[in-house]
């Protein structure tokens, strides 16, 4: 399985670097405050409903893509430190007691 990037990463990439635009007007465009945005695009929180709304207006994409991205990569994230080896199906559990 390959790594995902964190959604705040994307954002760094595809728009502030690739398009040269600085955290401080993209923040400014979007209507959040600086450090908002700077959380995010260094991985330290997560793209919410309301700024998922906001990104499309801005950048690219829809609000439901942006929220598929932080879901997928949050679940990935889950499955890298979550260990599920214990556990049994319901049906499983029944069949060991009879």
């Amino acid at each position: 399985m390959y790594n995902l990037s964190h959604p705040g990463e994307i954002i760094r990439e595809s728009y502030l670097d690739e398009l040269n635009i600085s955290l401080n007007n993209l923040a400014k465009q979007l209507g959040v405050n600086p450090s908002i945005l700077s959380r995010l695009v260094d991985g330290k929180s997560s793209i919410s409903p309301v700024m998922a709304i906001r990104l499309p207006k801005v950048l690219n994409g829809t609000p439901e893509f942006w929220l598929n991205l932080q879901q997928s990569y949050t679940l990935w994230q889950a499955l890298q430190t979550n260990d599920s080896a214990g556990l049994r199906k319901l049906e499983q559990l029944a069949e060991q007691r009879t």
